[in-house]
């Protein structure tokens, strides 16, 4: 009962993998464990290493290279997109838009949107992540625990924990600062260093030109500057 069209797809499997669907050359071309039951490749070698070790994996990958060093470690994955996911070998990682999540290798991280959460080659190992919007986060490496949405929005992020962080390009230059709760176009843009914490910003380009600074509660449009 399973599908596999394409070269390779679903490579040496044994009987022991059942409902699998492969389409597409090498697609879960390493599958050959009863674990690799239930999973979706669809793409030029999407999980074309994958060979879990987890019961029932239920992994899901849909793009070229979607998940494409993916082995023992990845489960309960949805990635979509070309090279989305594509170091990944955790858990429990939702990562959707071309090249989303391409370098991460963290665990329960939610990236959606073209470059989201992209991350550093060899260097992107952060958590409990969610990143929505193209370019948000692209930069991460192990900072983790933070909730970044819009465009480009946190993009320079790469070591920093436990911000919020909504609107267009909002803390764009922001890559160290931690417990900040940030929303509005543009706002706390210019932020960046490790002495930026703890701060409150709402509104249109609230606190745009602040650089360092701690404690800080800047609310309306323009405020802060």
């Amino acid at each position: 009962d399973n599908v596999a069209i394409g070269h390779n797809a679903l490579g040496d499997a044994s009987a022991d993998v059942d409902r699998a669907v492969a389409i597409g050359k090498d697609a879960a071309a390493s599958a050959d464990h009863s674990h690799d039951d239930g999973i979706i490749a669809i793409g030029y070698q999407a999980l074309t290493s994958f060979s879990s070790t987890d019961a029932y994996n239920g992994t899901v990958a849909i793009g070229a290279f979607a998940g494409y060093t993916g082995s023992t470690g990845l489960r309960e994955a949805v990635l979509i997109g070309y090279q989305a996911g594509y170091s990944n070998n955790n858990s429990y990682n939702v990562m959707i838009g071309n090249e989303s999540g391409k370098y991460a290798t963290g665990t329960n991280n939610t990236f959606v949107g073209h470059d989201a959460a992209l991350g550093v080659d060899g260097s992107t190992s952060g958590g409990n992540n969610v990143a929505v919007g193209a370019k948000a986060l692209t930069a991460l490496t192990t900072g983790g625990d933070n909730v970044v949405i819009g465009f480009n929005a946190g993009v320079a992020m790469t070591v920093a924990g436990q911000n919020v962080y909504i609107g267009k390009d909002c803390a764009e230059s922001s890559d160290q600062g931690d417990y900040n709760t940030v929303v509005g176009h543009g706002s706390f843009k210019t932020a960046s260093g490790n002495s930026s914490n703890y701060n409150t910003v709402v509104g249109w380009e609230a606190a745009k030109i602040m650089t360092d600074g701690t404690e800080n509660t800047c609310i309306g449009a323009k405020t802060g500057d």
